[in-house]
Order: structure tokens, then sequence, then C-alpha cells
């Protein structure tokens, strides 16, 4: 494959997130998704998807149906490749070594790696603990700070290099690379801007190396998706929980009601029916969980639970995320229990994803 000059992949990026804008100004719901653009003037409502499979303009399948999402993601007729063994088609960048996309020779390595997530909690839980409590003392003296950049951000860098040290690992490297690393799950859906696309490509590569460098990371250490993922989403996830706090909320239940991924790509492996549909071999299927009302009950069913118990990204992802927003959500209340909130949280933009907060004003009195 020919190596693209930097103005060439500028122009690549461009003409395909000016075709995601066309198509979500003649009415795509799922381009507009893509699209992630929010104009605060505008008085047209978000657009819906109004049938359990769509079928989108861009060329892809979206399922909001929680039933048909688990066949999409637990049936070995939809992979994370082409028949070919190449990227999907909708893929915008071929990163392999992030292993997001991986083949369906891995799906046993990944299972078995992920199997001891749950081994990684007192590890997990020293480092948070002590980095939440650190990063908490530094703000005491603030009447107002920036959530994502003071705290939830650093704390989750923080514990994630150290728990990734202590396995002999590479540290500093990740650290070094965590806006490219954050930014992966969102790049491969979504054109972002030039700039951090080259971020992305040489913080894959470098991670790819530094926690390869580990001793046994099924045993020690997440493996390098969890670390792309959890880096991605930790911090919104505190900041998601606090919000819920300070609008009379509960933290406890936000991961029942807010997917840490948002959209979960597979391609259809073969010829195929899918919710009355017929879906070509190489098509690309994509599972859209939206966060869920706050008024649902803990024990209630629904999309993003479903989700996380198919997928095993998700199901591994929300246990640290879980622990992370315990651990950061009571540290930081028990110092500031008076917490309110200054603005509406800001988000990222091009992050349709993750849907991550790029900063939350907060007062502590």
């Amino acid at each position: 494959m020919a190596v693209l000059t930097k103005a060439e992949l500028g122009l690549r990026l461009q003409s395909v997130r000016g075709a995601i804008w066309q198509e979500a100004l003649a009415g795509d719901a799922y381009a507009h998704l893509l699209r992630d653009y929010v104009d605060p003037s505008s008085t047209i409502e978000p657009l819906a998807f109004t049938t359990p499979v769509t079928r989108s303009a861009v060329g892809a399948w979206i399922v909001t149906d929680p039933a048909l999402a688990t066949t999409v993601l637990t049936d070995d007729a939809f992979g994370h490749l082409r028949t070919d063994g190449h990227k999907a088609h909708l893929q915008i960048l071929p990163l392999p070594e992030a292993g997001l996309t991986p083949g369906p020779t891995e799906r046993e390595r990944i299972v078995a790696a992920l199997a001891t997530t749950p081994g990684f909690h007192e590890s997990w839980t020293n480092a948070l603990t002590e980095h939440a409590f650190r990063l908490a003392r530094e703000l005491e003296h603030h009447e107002s700070f920036d959530l994502v950049g003071d705290y939830a951000g650093p704390l989750a860098v923080r514990a994630l290099t150290e728990v990734a040290r202590h396995a002999g690992q590479d540290a500093d490297t990740l650290a070094g690379h965590v806006r490219g690393l954050a930014c992966v799950s969102d790049a491969l859906a979504t054109p972002q801007t030039l700039d951090d696309v080259l971020a992305v490509t040489a913080a894959v590569r470098a991670a790819h190396l530094a926690v390869g460098r580990g001793t046994d990371d099924r045993a020690t250490h997440p493996p390098l998706p969890l670390t792309v993922l959890y880096l991605a989403t930790a911090p919104t996830a505190v900041v998601a929980a606090l919000r819920e706090h300070c609008t009379g909320g509960e933290t406890r239940w936000w991961s029942h009601r807010n997917p840490p991924l948002r959209l979960l790509p597979r391609v259809a492996q073969h010829d195929l029916e899918l919710g009355g549909h017929r879906i070509p071999e190489n098509d690309q299927v994509v599972v859209l969980v939206e966060p869920q009302d706050r008024h649902l009950a803990p024990d209630d069913t629904n999309m993003v639970d479903t989700v996380v118990a198919a997928d095993p990204w998700s199901a591994a992802l929300r246990n640290l995320l879980d622990l992370t927003v315990t651990i950061a959500a009571d540290v930081l209340l028990t110092r500031f229990p008076g917490l309110r909130s200054e603005a509406e949280p800001l988000r990222r933009p091009r992050s349709p994803v993750t849907r991550r907060f790029a900063q939350w004003q907060v007062s502590t009195r």
C-alpha cells in the first residue's frame, strides 16, 4: 500500500468528511452522528433511527434493537475485518496495532486475556486511590477548577501508567502519547483533524511496542485495546457520574445508563438476513448504543446492559470504569461535599464513539 504524504492524507480526510457532511445535510441520521457537530443556534431536532435496522447512505447498516445487537456482537457471521482480511471499507484508518479489529482466530486469546481483568482490581484500586487523594489535595485551595483537565484526565493517566510500570511496561511512552491513544476509537469511525490523525498513528505504534515490553499482559495488565479504550473513556465516565450527582442523581448507576462505547462496528462475513434486511458480504453493520433515560430502574434490562453483556471489550471496560468512577467520586465528594457545576460540560467535537468531554468547570463552594 502506498504511503500518503501529509498533504494527500489531509485531502483524503477532508474529502471523506465532506461526503459525510453532505449526507448529514440530506437527512441521513448515521452521517449526522458521524459528523458529530452541534450548532447551538440550530432549532432542528436531532435525527433519529426509527427502525431496528437502518441502511445509511454512507454504506453501513445501523442496529438499534437489543436482540439484534446481541446477534451482531456474538454470532461468528459478523467479524471485525472483511473476508479478505482487510479493514472494513468504512473504517477510516488502518491501525491493526491497536488490536481493536481482531481477526476471528484471535477471539479465544482475547477472551482469555480479558477473563483476568477482575484480577487487576487490587493494583488498580491502589493506584486510583493514591492518585485521587493526591489530585484532590492539590485542588483543595481552588474555588473552581476544570474537572476534566485538573482531575479526571490526570487521574486516568496516572493510574494507568502506574499499573503499566509495575507490569514492566514502558509507562513513560504511554504517558507521552495520551492525546493520540485517547482518540483512536473516534479516529477509526470518523475523520479527525490532520494533526490528530498523525498523533493517533504515532501513538498506536509506540504504545504497541511499550505494552509489548511487559512480562505477561494477560496476568499483569490489560491488553493494548483496553488501555486505548480506558484512556478514551475514563475521564468522561467520571464526569458523567459526577454530573449525575450535581443534578440530583446517583453516581453508582451511571454505567447502567451510559454506554462506554456508543458505536460498535462489525462486518458481515457472508450474505445474511438481519431484521428483515438482506446484508451483503463485507457490508459494515454498526450497533448503536444511546444513553438511557436517567429514570430507568437499576434492575431494568436496557440496550447498554445488553451490549456490555455481549461485547467482551465493553464488559472488561465497564469493570475498570466502575472502579474508577467509584473511587474518583468518593474521594472528590468527600473532599468537596459542596461540589456543583458552573456550566454545562463541553464535549470534544468529532467524538461519536466515546462522546468525550473536553472541559467541565465546577465550583467547590
